[in-house]
């Protein structure tokens, strides 16, 4: 240690990987020595900062060895460990926009290296989705690489062309603004000769710009990224441009990016249309509104300033009206638009009704008609409450029908006659017009029309004061509380002047006085509390309709638990009635409702059934238990040939993956979806923008769908339901929390309902919205838990549920029942939509009540008079028994239910006379019956063993003659056969097992009915159907219909079949060789061993020789069939010759000949090799003539030219043919 010299490493100061330093550091030392004492001397040398004050203050004797010091300073610094890295770290790695693939691959090398064991399919996965699109990414998916060496190498070549391609795109710029500088000469030689008139100045496009919070640049990053804004094609840069300045928005030079005044008014313009609203500056302050000029060089504004005075007063007459203080409008809202104002209904027509507005040289006429003046005062108030904001409603006449709740709506451009009230007056659906054009509301959204009439509309009702005008009304199907919209077009065709403030309207009459018409207040308030409270239908369809709730008293936060991705699409149970909030729970906010409608002691009553089951109801996810899997979850039965799908992921805004963010939290707290990694089936969300303006997230499962069969569950007849439900005293209707979300997934099942968003992969632990199968799932889960109250106290349809009584004392008793069911099964229900105790309401489209209105009574009274006559049936009782009568004879059958209440009541009755073929139904069942007791082997073993015999005299002669071929041996029935001296005799169980065992067990191969029928008579077995049943046993087999010849022959290489040669070849060949060939009548077996072979069958069900084996006789016997084996191969070949003749004169039958004699002349077909290569395709097809020089039999010739040079080769009739001179 004398020449010791300090160590040539960096010195350690606790904030790197201590492992690290403790290797750097022994690999120095051990050069030089290896003893324990000195390496603890040397290692403080090595130290410096906080590591070096750690050592100086360790105990003294505290250190034994350089284990010991290595080991506590490795614990000491442990934190300063770099973290190992996992392949989940490549998931957040993205390449950039502007990042070039050599400075990506950099990057994600470097990354791999730090992982350790890193799965090399595991890394080219991650590197494929982190590639930007461009064709590097498109060759990987197009020929994947397995080995990352072959990738890199293919990523160096797309690295030189990208490389490549960015040199000779730089060469092209600085080559373009080397050829601008002698435009820019040119332009300066003209100087003078410039005039505005040659490039006139652009003014701005606003007077006022909107301030922002962020420079324009960054405000562009953002609209592309969002996709709100595109780039336009690639401008020039112009002469004399400062190339030191460039605009990300043009891709040229000459101006920045913040002062392009094209993208200053493209971003005003997606203000205006109110996008980019997160970089409008709310502070106030209106500095940036001021007009910026196009052109910012100072110079050359200068220039344009002395020669142009308009551009000087324009100047000034913007600064006159620029106003500081004014408001800037973000975007103009409008309300119903369309119909036959605004000068027509096509688009010529609103076109010119537009540019007539807009012309300078209009010329004002005179009126032609003198409206008298009108005015308001406060005695036209005629209205109860003076402090007021109430709409104008007011009654018509209409096609001798006073309708009220007519709304006067100045804002809109049409006269609207809704649907149901269309019904009500009466007029046939023939008298509409047709009108396809959509009205457009308020929002931008369209609205349907079912066409228009033009009615006569009478205002004010009193004789001497009134006014009739003809309305061209709208046909618009949906609900709202107003039955007519009068707008613009029907107020300036009567002249009316509408005055909100003291409710009233005046119009002049015809004879010039001034009518006035009162708006009815009460009405008005009315229609308004309903409009708040009714669903109002915006899009109402053929089939369903889309219901947007507004619902002013709910309390709970929607953003908090908004878990059930319903769309509402379809009609859901509301009532009819009024309906109070009911607190049942803790908080003030945790409420159900009743209805408003019911008395003081329905309503405790009511109330207490409710109270004593609030468990039953959910506030949050937490409250739902779930139902338990073993009674319901729901699987996915995936197609077997399916392969599973990864869509790829979708781009979406800065808003909507907010939203897809807080949506996902939610789940994740409601522990409805879990991580997943390593997905089969992947799925992209869909967010869909609620009524409310909130975002709702939906999965796209179409691929998932796709490969999953249709659940045939039946779902309820929905007119039954309805016909079920209504008829009743009271109502309540129920609605389940998040019903879908309740029903577990099947545990195999949960990682096929993965979807994709930013952060990770998910998962649903629930059944989601969007399956295929999932109202199946959900109503065969209802019908299981109200198995014995649907159709009694309770309908339900998927998710709907109504509760049914006849009076108010049964219906507490009927909800007890429900919530008995409800609480078996784990199940929770909504208390935000749930409503108890109503007289009737809308279920599945149709409306439910218990009113008895003067239409009801006539309806009754029509009915009572068409059932007036015998018989009066009654409607069932289900706790009284129904009694059968029944009385038939050989021409009629009648029969009648009916129950004992209060006398005999019928409830249903048939009588009517048979058909011909019905007379034979009563025999037909007694031979069935007859021969499911007595088989066919019991009649002839009862003949030969004990003489019985039918007591038919043809039936018994019959028997007679069958038995004679029939002997039965050891209790067995045998048949006397040709194929064999004696065929076992077998019933249909047994019949079955033979099938089986010879068409799909270890001798079968799946042959035809036929062949199988022949090895079944060849094993000794017999009965009577036994062909008919071997080919329906082959025609059902179901791996001779998925294994069957394909309609087209396959053609080319055949590679892709699957070679299991190995593992099926001896049961191919021990199938083959036992199976009678059609060519020889004989199995391959037996030619070769003079006798057939024993197959497993025969051990099964024992065959006449197995059952009656002598091994005695037995070699002796096999010894003779082997010297006589000659002779069974000489019949054989004969048969097999015979066959070969057949196939000959079947196939000649249907030949046409061709033969020629010696002299004539024929043409002879001319192959591609001796064509002419030169002609191509236009070569002939035919050479000659030649003359027949000899025929030698069989159809083969020898020919010669015409000049007599014999032709060498012969030639057959197939490629000759007659030349016809």
């Amino acid at each position: 240690m004398d020449n010791w010299k300090a160590l040539p490493i960096d010195k350690y100061d606790g904030t790197t990987d201590p492992d690290e330093h403790l290797d750097v550091f022994l690999t120095q030392v051990t050069l030089s020595t290896t003893d324990d004492a000195a390496l603890c001397r040397i290692f403080p040398t090595s130290l410096k900062g906080r590591a070096l004050s750690w050592f100086t203050r360790l105990p003294p004797n505290s250190i034994d060895s350089f284990n010991t010091l290595s080991s506590q300073f490795t614990i000491q610094f442990a934190t300063s460990r770099p973290h190992s890295l996992t392949s989940l770290s490549l998931v957040s790695l993205r390449q950039d926009k502007k990042e070039s693939l050599r400075a990506f691959m950099d990057r994600f090398n470097k990354a791999t290296l730090e992982i350790r064991d890193l799965n090399p399919a595991v890394a080219l996965h991650h590197l494929t989705t982190a590639l930007k699109p461009d064709p590097f990414v498109n060759s990987i998916c197009k020929k994947p690489r397995s080995y990352m060496n072959d990738l890199r190498r293919r990523a160096d070549k797309y690295m030189q062309m990208e490389e490549l391609t960015e040199f000779r795109n730089q060469a092209r710029a600085e080559q373009s603004t080397k050829s601008e500088k002698p435009v820019e000469q040119s332009y300066r030689g003209r100087g003078k000769e410039i005039s505005l008139r040659e490039r006139p100045i652009r003014g701005p496009k606003y007077t006022q710009y909107t301030p922002l919070n962020a420079n324009r640049a960054a405000v562009l990053e953002q609209a592309l990224a969002s996709e709100v804004l595109t780039i336009p094609k690639r401008a020039s840069t112009p002469p004399r441009a400062d190339t030191s300045e460039s605009c990300r928005y043009h891709r040229n030079h000459g101006h920045s990016t913040d002062e392009c005044a094209a993208l200053k008014d493209k971003i005003e313009d997606l203000i205006k249309q109110g996008k980019l609203h997160n970089f409008v500056d709310r502070s106030g302050s209106s500095q940036n509104r001021s007009y910026q000029p196009r052109y910012q060089d100072r110079h050359r504004q200068d220039r344009y300033d002395k020669t142009s005075d308009r551009v000087r007063r324009e100047r000034s007459r913007s600064r006159e009206r620029k106003d500081d203080s004014a408001p800037s409008h973000r975007r103009v809202i409008n309300t119903i638009a369309g119909g036959f104002a605004g000068g027509g209904t096509t688009s010529s027509a609103q076109k010119r009704h537009l540019r007539a507005i807009r012309s300078v040289n209009t010329v004002h006429r005179q009126s032609s008609r003198r409206l008298p003046a009108i005015t308001f005062t406060d005695a036209d108030f005629k209205g109860i409450d003076p402090e007021q904001d109430d709409p104008m409603v007011i009654s018509v006449e209409i096609h001798n029908c006073i309708v009220k709740k007519t709304l006067i709506d100045q804002g809109s451009s049409a006269d609207i006659i809704y649907w149901n009230t269309f019904k009500q007056l009466g007029i046939s659906e023939k008298e509409l017009l047709p009108y396809d054009d959509p009205l457009v509301g308020f929002a931008g959204e369209r609205v349907s029309t079912k066409g228009y009439i033009k009615l006569f509309t009478r205002f004010c009702f009193d004789e001497q004061e009134s006014r009739e005008v003809q309305v061209k009304y709208i046909v618009v199907d949906a609900s709202t509380s107003y039955n007519i919209l009068l707008g613009r077009p029907s107020l300036n065709a009567l002249g009316a002047i509408v005055s909100t403030p003291h409710l009233a309207m005046k119009f002049p009459s015809d004879q010039g006085k001034v009518i006035t018409i009162h708006a009815d207040q009460k009405a008005a308030r009315e229609c308004y509390y309903a409009s708040l409270r009714v669903l109002p239908l915006e899009e109402r369809k053929s089939k369903s309709n889309r219901i947007h709730a507004v619902n002013a008293s709910a309390t709970v936060d929607e953003t908090i638990w908004d878990l059930d991705p319903r769309m509402n699409n379809e009609e859901r149970v509301e009532p009819i009635e009024p309906k109070v909030q009911f607190q049942i729970g803790s908080y003030p906010e945790q409420v159900t409702y009743i209805g408003a409608e019911i008395s003081e002691d329905d309503r405790l009553a009511l109330c207490k059934v409710i109270k004593e089951n609030k468990d039953l109801f959910a506030w949050t996810p937490s409250d739902m238990p779930g139902v338990d899997p073993k009674i319901m979850c729901h699987k996915l039965s995936v197609c077997a040939e399916a392969k599973p799908i990864a869509q790829r992921k979708r781009k979406m805004g800065t808003e909507r993956k907010l939203a897809v963010e807080t949506e996902v939290a939610k789940l994740l707290e409601a522990g409805f979806i879990r991580e997943v990694h390593y997905t089969t089936w992947l799925a992209n969300v869909v967010m869909v923008k609620k009524s409310n303006g909130k975002w709702r997230m939906c999965t796209d499962y179409t691929s998932l769908n796709k490969e999953c069969p249709k659940d045939a569950y039946t779902l309820p007849n929905i007119d039954r339901l309805v016909d079920g439900a209504s008829g009743h005293e009271m109502l309540t209707f129920l609605d389940a929390y998040s019903g879908y979300n309740q029903i577990p997934m099947h545990a195999r099942d949960e990682e096929k309902t993965a979807f994709i968003t930013d952060s990770a992969n998910y998962c649903y632990r629930v059944m989601p919205f969007g399956l295929k199968n999932a109202g199946a799932t959900y109503q065969r889960l209802m019908n299981k838990v109200f198995q014995h109250q649907i159709g009694k106290n309770v309908e339900v349809y998927v998710d709907d549920m109504v509760v049914k009584s006849r009076n108010v004392d049964r219906h507490v008793m009927d909800l007890s029942e429900i919530f008995q069911q409800l609480r078996k099964y784990e199940m929770r229900l909504n208390p935000e939509k749930c409503v108890f105790g109503v007289s009737g309401g809308k279920f599945l489209g149709f409306m439910l009540s218990f009113e008895w209105s003067d239409e009801c009574e006539k309806a009754f009274q029509t009915l009572k008079e068409r059932l007036g006559s015998p018989p009066v049936l009654s409607k069932p009782d289900p706790e009284v028994p129904i009694v059968v009568y029944l009385c038939v004879s050989n021409d009629t059958i009648s029969t009648v239910l009916i129950q004992e209440k209060e006398g005999q009541q019928p409830i249903y009755f048939v009588s009517r006379m048979l058909q011909e073929a019905e007379t034979s139904v009563v025999a037909a069942e007694c031979l069935v019956v007859e021969g499911s007791v007595r088989t066919w082997i019991t009649e002839i073993m009862d003949y030969l063993e004990h003489g019985t015999l039918p007591s038919h005299p043809t039936a018994a002669k019959k028997l007679r003659t069958q038995a004679a071929r029939y002997v039965v041996i050891g209790g067995d029935l045998y048949r006397r056969g040709f194929s064999a001296p004696l065929l076992k005799c077998v019933e249909a169980e047994q019949a079955n097992y033979i099938l089986r065992e010879m068409h799909e067990g270890i001798c079968g191969f799946h042959s035809g009915g036929r062949t199988l029928a022949t090895k079944v008579l060849r094993a000794g077995y017999y009965w009577p159907t036994l062909r008919e049943d071997c080919v329906k046993f082959v025609k059902h087999c179901v791996s001779c219909q998925r294994h069957d010849q394909e309609l087209s022959r396959i053609l080319g290489n055949q590679k892709w079949f699957k070679n299991t040669r190995d593992e099926e070849l001896l049961e191919v060949l021990w199938a083959y060789r036992c199976t009678p060939q059609s060519t020889t009548k004989e199995t391959p077996f037996r030619l070769t061993y003079g006798t057939d072979a024993m197959v497993p069958v025969e051990v099964g069900e024992p065959s006449f020789r197995r059952q009656y084996f002598q091994e005695n006789t037995n070699d002796i016997s096999l010894r003779a069939e082997v010297d006589m084996v000659d002779e069974v191969r000489v019949r054989a070949e004969i048969i097999a010759e015979a066959c070969k003749q057949r196939m000959t004169r079947r196939f000649n039958s249907n030949l046409i000949k061709r033969s020629f004699k010696e002299g004539d002349l024929v043409w002879r077909v001319q192959g591609t090799t001796r064509r002419n290569s030169k002609e191509g395709k236009l070569a002939a097809n035919w050479d000659g003539p030649f003359r027949v020089r000899h025929s030698l039999e069989n159809g083969a010739y020898k020919l010669e030219e015409l000049s007599g040079k014999i032709i060498p080769r012969t030639w057959n009739a197939s490629h000759l043919k007659t030349y016809y001179s």
